[in-house]
């Protein structure tokens, strides 16, 4: 089969506008860079296409954002940040779910767009593999992976779900419990880690039924928390791997005729406007979403003027938005880990 553009980059772990850079002569590039696009052209046989290598190096400004689902409050607000920054850079931003992708679907996308936005989680992994092995400049929503050439912007998982562990451990809390993401959500995973290593750093037990998987919906977090309730020693606290876990055990609580925080307090993640709207208002881990969506469009414009330096990721950090779910009296204040 005739070597093509992507099998070059894929072969030379560089993008296809280099490529297209080192066989035309057009730009500078280093002479590593070159003797390895070279070696490969070599070894591959290659023959540039002159259409596909003019092609190659035009500009379609536009970027493509890959989502799990559109009726996800958490993706709507990466989908909004992204788009405004994309706008500001006059870039149109073309929005499809995972599901409406395949590595074949992928390949025709990538003459459309000039680079890749992919947020979501193991849905996404399959897709984020495809499109770095067709060289298209992309970003990743979550943290670097091994041998993949994607950037990587991520909120502080692992700091911020550890800062919410130890505000209810400074309450007074002893048989806290988890309900967690899915087993599978790389996020969930961090933030799970970080319950377990509070928990032991300040030598609290960890009875292995306090920790329930919720799949971040409402209904999986009434569910959960129902199964916690039903102990014969139930939880006097609640960390939810994110807010709808929360709302969804909130209303459990109440349903089942306990109270809380009386009875049991709850603390989420991500800092929804709407937690502020639930009874009690609910405290949570606030992540900057719309600034991951504006934060990835930043850093896929840099890669893509910046083909061939050295991966970047970028972490933005949380804080707690402490309301009365925990124990806190007040109705609305942000504080760092400082226990009330």
């Amino acid at each position: 089969m005739k070597a093509t553009i992507y099998d070059v980059a894929r072969r030379a772990q560089v993008s296809i506008a280099t490529v297209s850079r080192v066989v035309s002569g057009r730009a500078r590039v280093t002479e590593e860079t070159r003797a390895r696009v070279l070696e490969a052209v070599r070894e591959l046989n290659y023959h540039p296409n002159p259409v596909a290598q003019g092609l190659a190096l035009q500009s379609t400004r536009t970027l493509a954002l890959i989502i799990d689902h559109f009726d996800s409050i958490y993706q709507a607000k990466i989908v909004a940040g992204a788009e405004t920054e994309a706008r500001a850079h006059d870039y149109h931003l073309l929005v499809q779910q995972v599901a409406d992708l395949d590595g074949d679907k992928l390949r025709r996308l990538s003459g459309r767009i000039d680079g890749i936005i992919i947020s979501g989680g193991a849905s996404t992994d399959e897709l984020l593999r495809a499109a770095t092995e067709q060289s298209i400049h992309t970003v990743r929503l979550g943290s670097l992976v091994p041998d993949l050439r994607a950037d990587a912007v991520v909120a502080d998982n692992y700091k911020g779900a550890y800062e919410a562990m130890e505000h209810l451990i400074g309450h007074g809390y002893r048989r806290i419990a988890h309900i967690a993401g899915p087993e599978s959500s790389p996020h969930g995973k961090l933030r799970a880690k970080a319950y377990h290593a509070a928990l032991e750093d300040h030598a609290i037990p960890q009875p292995k039924e306090y920790l329930a998987h919720g799949d971040y919906t409402h209904e999986s977090g009434f569910q959960a928390m129902v199964g916690l309730l039903e102990l014969s020693e139930p939880p006097d606290a609640v960390f939810c791997a994110d807010d709808l876990l929360a709302m969804g055990a909130n209303l459990a609580v109440h349903e089942l005729g306990y109270s809380v925080p009386n009875d049991v307090a709850i603390v989420g993640f991500d800092g929804l406007e709407t937690g502020a709207y639930v009874t009690p208002p609910l405290t949570s881990v606030y992540q900057p979403i719309e600034q991951l969506g504006r934060v990835a469009v930043e850093t896929l414009l840099w890669r893509m003027a910046h083909p061939d330096e050295e991966l970047r990721e970028t972490v933005l950090p949380t804080e707690i938005v402490l309301r009365r779910s925990c124990g806190c009296p007040a109705v609305s204040h942000v504080a760092s880990s400082t226990a009330a």
